[in-house]
């Protein structure tokens, strides 16, 4: 956990950050200009580069967000990788308070890189919980998008839904998955890259890291 130091001065960096973001400085420049100036530590660096990230655009976020009821019958584009890994470490953090949360203006739930020996023993728990949530939505069909990093995710995703048989379940490999979700509708993703420049996305990772226990922490 950061203590009442670290957290001041951290919602004062992201302040500032935030501030030079919604101006349309580039946010890794922000990020290490802020760091540099106020003399943040590896680990305070780190959550600084992806609060920064994650405000960048966040109006635009905030203005293609869709509530659930806007979901009902249609087809998801699901980025398996962002919400597994964003699921798999709020379960780590569970145990791990060296783990820390943030939450964007917008709603962007997130963390800095997590280790793969403290996130991947929790990937199976995090596919399970998003099956069960994407059932709860009532989708006409659910496409997961994913990279061939992804594919045993995606794979381990599809079987779970399948098993349902409702929604209809697709998988689809691309290179780039911010290159493929540009301008797609009712995407779910936790990547700003991807977030950036889709056409509406629904916040699925928000209420599932809640669920996990964890309280994000908001800079914004």
């Amino acid at each position: 956990m950061l203590n009442e130091r670290e957290l001041e001065r951290l919602r004062t960096a992201a302040a500032d950050a935030c501030w030079l973001c919604t101006r349309g400085y580039p946010a890794q420049a922000v990020a290490h200009f802020i760091a540099q100036h106020r003399d943040l530590t590896p680990r305070e660096r780190a959550l600084l580069a992806a609060v920064a990230r994650a405000e960048a655009n966040h109006r635009h976020h905030i203005a293609r967000e869709l509530d659930e009821e806007d979901l009902e019958g249609r087809v998801m584009r699901l980025d398996v990788a962002s919400i597994c890994s964003t699921l798999a470490s709020a379960l780590a953090a569970a145990s791990d308070s060296s783990i820390v949360f943030f939450e964007s203006t917008a709603g962007l739930v997130g963390a800095p890189e997590v280790p793969d020996d403290a996130r991947a023993p929790n990937e199976s728990e995090a596919l399970r919980r998003i099956a069960e949530r994407l059932l709860q939505l009532r989708l006409s069909a659910v496409r997961i998008v994913h990279d061939a990093a992804a594919s045993e995710q995606a794979a381990t995703l599809c079987k779970l839904l399948k098993a349902s048989r409702k929604p209809a379940v697709t998988s689809e490999e691309v290179p780039s998955i911010a290159a493929r979700m540009k301008a797609a509708t009712f995407v779910a993703s936790t990547a700003p890259e991807v977030l950036d420049g889709c056409g509406t996305w629904f916040n699925l990772a928000a209420s599932l890291v809640r669920a996990s226990g964890i309280k994000p922490l908001k800079f914004g």
